[in-house]
């Protein structure tokens, strides 16, 4: 991945990530638009998202995220869309989230 660093799209959904893997994403600072959808992804992956800034897109719906990824994405500032439908973010947790990122289009 380091010789992507211009990569602004990468659609993994439905494919074998690893949380593990999701470390490499640290890499791609440019990365605007992120579909890990249909993935064994957890908060553990959603960790290495931490850094990228750009991301305006992320869908992370039927994976296995929870309220702990939260102040993740409260902590990406140019994320405008996100999806998590199907993934164990509790009622509560989205309206923290809501009420936090009121811009934020969250999908459930």
């Amino acid at each position: 991945m380091k010789t992507l660093s211009e990569l602004e799209t990468l659609s993994m959904g439905n494919c074998p990530i690893s949380d593990k893997g999701l470390a490499h994403l640290s890499n791609l600072p440019r990365l605007k638009y992120l579909d890990l959808w249909e993935t064994a992804v957890t908060d553990v992956g959603v960790a290495h998202l931490e850094s990228l800034k750009m991301l305006e897109h992320l869908d992370v719906s039927n994976s296995k995220v929870t309220d702990a990824s939260i102040d993740i994405f409260v902590g990406l500032p140019n994320l405008r869309v996100l999806f998590i439908g199907g993934t164990k973010i509790t009622a509560a947790g989205a309206a923290r989230l809501a009420k936090q990122r009121p811009k934020l289009e969250v999908y459930r």
